[in-house]
């Protein structure tokens, strides 16, 4: 049986410290979407469209991207969690 890969729309949000906010904003500018949620609490959520097999491996593979890019520039102290995943391609 072979999987059907699909195109996914992955949200994710974003929380780190508020004075990292303006930076790793800049970091995620490759998202296709990326939006200041509270700038007090330090929340930013990015869109990501990616190919995938399930909701889980395309909020896995985003996770893997923006990771990516928060570690490239230097930002620490972050945790990605999910926000939601929806297919909007096969």
């Amino acid at each position: 049986m072979t999987r059907k890969t699909v195109i996914y729309e992955a949200s994710l949000d974003v929380r780190l410290p508020p004075e990292n906010i303006e930076a790793a904003y800049e970091e995620l500018v490759h998202a296709n979407s990326v939006e200041v949620i509270s700038e007090e609490r330090g929340i930013l959520r990015v869109v990501e469209q990616v190919v995938a097999t399930s909701p889980f491996d395309a909020f896995a593979r985003a996770q893997r991207v923006t990771t990516a890019q928060l570690e490239a520039g230097d930002i620490e102290y972050y945790n990605v969690s999910h926000y939601f995943a929806e297919e909007v391609s096969c």
